[in-house]
């Protein structure tokens, strides 16, 4: 966990700022604003759902929803949802939901279960208010594989809807999109994502299998790219290979998202990890500061882009992040 820090580190004490190359010397985009007030902002964690399928290896499938509902719920900005890795370290959890919204310091809490026989699903859901310990709604979604979509869907905005959250044009069209629109392609996905950021070769290995296989399927796009590129980055951040080679594939994938989509911030983001492996500190703010101005809300980015910016000499702005990187991650010992 410690040895991409380590390089960040290594370089901060190599390169001193009256030096040439120093990152007082580089061009680069202006400091990131970063709202770390709570006013106004509603809260919510999205607890694991509960795999019912008579199949138990189909856990991956009700965490992987899981996930997406985290993902469409932090793009909101008057909310604040706990992210994934705190999220997930809660499953199989014996706390009630008062306990757990105490101890998140949140308001609202979400439970489901997930049963999938075939291409049959079900979806089961209730939102609690974690202070008043009281049951706002509980719903059921019924459909098959193909409507994954929309069920999706459906429940995050029934939750939006409980909360009482308006949406701007640019949240509501992110929730009406199709990221990756077909099932087969989006199930390879799933099964990569808990495998991403494990800590052993065959699980990592296994996820870029998965990625490639959707990308197969499917053709070039952003959301399999991108948890291509984590993997890639997972394979060498872990210490589980020291090829080289593994970065070029990186910063390819960083280009394959550019040119589909320029502005994404998937690209920036992989472009950045790309330079801390490089040990290039400067152009690593740049990129990171660049897919935080795009999406403020990436567990990721504010991770490294705070990593970075302690790094390079950047306490203000350092601690700022941490502060909300704790917010919505308070259970990762990297926070």
């Amino acid at each position: 966990l410690g040895f991409p820090i380590a390089l960040v580190l290594a370089w901060a004490y190599e390169v001193r700022p009256e030096e040439p190359g120093a990152p007082g010397d580089v061009e680069k985009p202006s400091a990131p604003v970063i709202d770390t007030s709570e006013s106004g902002r509603k809260s919510i964690v999205v607890l694991p759902f509960e795999n019912l399928s008579p199949d138990p290896d189909n856990d991956y499938f009700a965490d992987g929803l899981t996930e997406e509902i985290i993902a469409d719920l932090s793009k909101l900005h008057t909310l604040r949802v706990i992210s994934r890795t705190s999220a997930m370290s809660l499953k199989n959890s014996a706390k009630d939901a008062p306990t757990i919204a105490h101890d998140l310091n949140v308001r609202f809490v979400l439970e489901g279960s997930v049963r999938r026989a075939g291409d049959s699903l079900r979806i089961t859901a209730q939102l609690i208010d974690g202070v008043k310990d009281t049951h706002l709604w509980a719903e059921k979604y019924s459909g098959t594989l193909e409507d994954v979509f929309d069920l999706q869907e459906q429940l995050s905005r029934k939750i939006i809807e409980g909360l009482k959250i308006p949406l701007s044009s640019e949240e509501e069209r992110y929730l009406s999109s199709r990221p990756i629109p077909d099932s087969r392609a989006y199930e390879h996905y799933l099964r990569a994502r808990p495998n991403i950021y494990a800590f052993d070769a065959a699980s990592v290995k296994q996820a870029q299998r998965d990625l490639e296989a959707g990308l197969d399927i499917l053709g070039e796009n952003v959301d399999l790219l991108k948890g291509l590129g984590m993997a890639l980055f997972q394979e060498l951040n872990a210490g589980l290979s020291d090829d080289p080679k593994v970065v070029d594939s990186l910063e390819a994938c960083a280009a394959r998202i550019r040119a589909l989509a320029p502005d994404d911030p998937s690209s920036f983001l992989l472009g950045g990890l790309a330079e801390l492996l490089r040990s290039n500190g400067p152009e690593m703010v740049i990129q990171m500061r660049e897919a935080f101005r795009r999406d403020p809300s990436d567990r990721d980015t504010l991770l490294w882009l705070g990593v970075a910016s302690l790094s390079t000499g950047q306490p203000e702005v350092g601690e700022k992040l941490s502060h909300e990187i704790y917010r919505v991650d308070p259970l990762s010992p990297l926070s």
